[in-house]
């Protein structure tokens, strides 16, 4: 569960070299780095992480060596005449809403992309539980699991809802020694994808006769078709009403109650409040500071 997550790695914390576990003024542990030999970087105490102990203004550092789902080092990535990244960096934990923060042109939409294989970086490294990744494709990020849902839905609207959700990985059924698409089991299989999102809609109707916010729960039903570990959402609420922004919330605090790790790249502030456990913010493609919305 997250919450025995986020008691596994206080206590890797623990025993780490370098590391101490001090007690604040208020009685509240407070996890640092006191070895100079360990390479790490300033985040503050996240709700996620179950690190709410220790008080909102007390930092603590927390070695390199201790990995968070998804981790993005040092990403660098230049396009002709403009750098883009340099040393960008982001990581994300399991069962946390993170968000990334940043002006226009401070980077978010490239590291996006190079995260989920549109673009190569020139240099940095990113890991996926551990394991040094590098997608080539946006279907090679899906294959490691990772899902994106972009502002503007990039799905078919001339096919049905459950033809969208497994488009490319029809279920198949051998009819008369010849395979053919297994219609009866896509259906249910969507159907109960949307269900575990709370949205009842006819799975054989076109996506098209949808609203934008039925249609993003679609796509984020292929995330989960895919058992994707890591959703990304650029800017996802800039075409939904308060009701369905607050009935978008309520699904992404589903999914990271069930351990996703979900990044939420927004504008809106008062959103990021309202639903994240952190903050990314980037300037100029370089990180700014990680910090907690608690």
């Amino acid at each position: 569960s997250p919450s025995s997550y986020r008691h596994h790695i206080r206590a890797i914390l623990r025993r780490m070299p370098g590391t101490t576990d001090d007690t604040t003024e208020s009685g509240k542990a407070e996890v640092g780095v006191t070895s100079s030999s360990n390479k790490a970087y300033e985040v503050a105490p996240t709700s996620a992480l179950s690190l709410a102990a220790v008080p909102f203004k007390r930092r603590f550092l927390v070695p390199a060596i201790v990995l968070g789902l998804l981790e993005l080092i040092g990403i660098g990535k230049s396009f002709v005449g403009v750098t883009a990244l340099q040393d960008a960096r982001l990581r994300l934990w399991p069962g946390e809403v993170h968000a990334l923060m940043g002006q226009n042109g401070a980077g978010k939409s490239t590291l996006i992309k190079v995260l989920t294989g549109v673009h190569p970086a020139d240099s940095g490294t990113m890991r996926l539980a551990g394991r040094e990744i590098r997608p080539e494709s946006p279907q090679a990020a899906q294959a490691l699991g990772i899902a994106t849902v972009y502002q503007e839905v990039n799905l078919c609207p001339n096919l049905s809802v459950a033809e969208n959700i497994f488009a490319g990985r029809y279920p198949r059924k051998n009819a008369a020694g010849l395979w053919a698409i297994d219609w009866t089991r896509m259906h249910r299989e969507a159907r109960e994808l949307l269900a575990r999102l709370n949205l009842n809609v006819d799975v054989t109707q076109t996506l098209a006769s949808y609203s934008v916010a039925v249609q993003q729960m679609v796509a984020i039903a292929r995330s989960l078709s895919i058992s994707a570990q890591v959703l990304i959402l650029d800017e996802p609420t800039s075409s939904l009403d308060d009701e369905e922004v607050e009935r978008l919330y309520g699904v992404l605090r589903q999914l990271r109650d069930q351990g996703m790790a979900i990044l939420f790249v927004t504008h809106f502030l008062d959103q990021v409040y309202a639903l994240c456990d952190r903050i990314t913010v980037l300037r100029n493609g370089e990180l700014v500071g990680e910090y907690p919305t608690v």
